[in-house]
């Protein structure tokens, strides 16, 4: 098959041949001078590490995870100033630890049951204006830093 598109990378180079054949090939010299008596011997075959793309497995519409049953929104207090950007990782921090819990005391709920939650950090006071100052003015400066 001719090459239908190259990508040309530092230390490698990708050759596509068709949408389901794709090689890539290192640019160090032993591997040229292989490929360049592969292709003096006339081998149809690319010299490269064949790529596949996708999953090794076909997909299953049976394998997805379970709708989500329960939406839990984390929402900061007013004092969600003073950490700005803080509530996606403690979103994310609450997540891993319900994940961890389910996991650990049991085992297979979601497969049991078919119920997932989700977590869904709320950032409600990032544009607003609501105390102008106040928070600052009546928060104690060693929390301020």
């Amino acid at each position: 098959p001719t090459t239908a598109h190259n990508v040309l990378p530092c230390e490698y180079r990708v050759e596509w041949m068709s949408p389901e054949e794709t090689y890539m090939h290192l640019e160090n010299a032993g591997s040229k001078i292989y490929r360049g008596l592969v292709e003096s011997v006339g081998m149809k075959k690319s010299a490269g590490y064949r790529i596949f793309r996708g999953y090794k497995e076909v997909c299953n519409a049976a394998d997805r995870l379970p709708d989500v049953t329960h939406a839990v929104f984390i929402v900061h207090g007013v004092g969600g100033i003073m950490d700005e950007g803080t509530i996606g990782r403690n979103a994310t921090i609450m997540r891993d630890n319900v994940s961890h819990i389910l996991t650990k005391c049991f085992p297979k709920f979601q497969e049991q049951s078919g119920q997932r939650v989700e977590f869904f950090p709320v950032e409600w006071r990032t544009n607003l204006r609501l105390d102008e100052g106040l928070v600052d003015a009546i928060t104690p400066q060693r929390i301020l830093g």
